[in-house]
Parts: structure tokens; C-alpha cells; sequence
């Protein structure tokens, strides 16, 4: 909504050795501006649907800063926040198939035409 643009137009009004100076901080605010509202948007609907367990996954479960600072504030209403390791967060595929796994060995297969959306009525986003 705007953030690239206004982040790309204030780079160029910096001269080479201001960007290089300001680049730690710039770049700590800018994802300190995408975390903040992700986790007050989650915790938020996690406290409005009561929800006890939230689990962060894909490749931004592997940003450190998120994975703290969701875990403090949705642990201040006892909400438990799970994250695989970070060798399964840079491919989507690899945490696929970490889940995949177990059932594989159990030998649960599900059908070629199987529903991509679940059917079990668990509650899911």
C-alpha cells in the first residue's frame, strides 16, 4: 500500500554516502514497519476467534525479529506461537515435505483428486 514506493523515493533523494550511512537504520525501520502490523493483525484475530495455538511458517518464519516479537505478544494473552526449524523455512517445499514424511511412512496416501481445502471443519485463516 505504498510502502515500496515511498522506501524507493526516499533512497533516491540520498546521495551515495547517506544511503550508506542510513542503510543499517533504514533498513531495521522497514522491517520494523512490516512486522508491527502483521503481528497486531494476528494476535488480534487469534484473541477475537480464541484461538490458543498460532503457527508462523513459510519463508518469513526463518525472520528472527518476527519470530520474537510475535512470540512475546501473543504470549501476554497466552497464545503459543510454533515455528519449524529454519532449515524448513526457505522452501515452501521442504516444509511440505518434512509433513509429508510420516505420513508417507504410515503409508497414508490421499487420492490424485483430493480437495485442495480441508474437510475435517478444522478452523484455519
Amino acid at each position: 500500500s505504498g510502502t515500496k514506493t515511498a522506501i524507493i523515493n526516499h533512497i533516491r533523494t540520498l546521495s551515495h554516502s547517506e544511503l550508506q550511512s542510513q542503510l543499517p537504520d533504514l533498513a531495521a525501520s522497514i522491517q520494523q514497519a512490516i512486522i508491527d502490523p502483521l503481528i497486531k493483525k494476528t494476535v488480534t484475530w487469534a484473541r477475537q476467534n480464541q484461538i490458543g495455538d498460532i503457527l508462523l511458517a513459510g519463508g518469513v518464519a526463518a525472520n528472527s525479529a518476527l519470530r520474537q516479537q510475535l512470540t512475546e505478544a501473543a504470549g501476554k494473552y497466552k497464545i503459543r506461537v510454533h515455528y519449524p526449524g529454519l532449515d524448513l523455512c526457505m522452501d515452501n517445499a521442504s516444509m511440505v515435505a518434512a509433513a509429508a514424511i510420516p505420513k508417507y511412512l504410515a503409508g497414508q496416501f490421499s487420492p490424485l483428486d483430493i480437495n485442495a481445502f480441508s474437510l475435517k471443519g478444522t478452523r484455519f485463516l
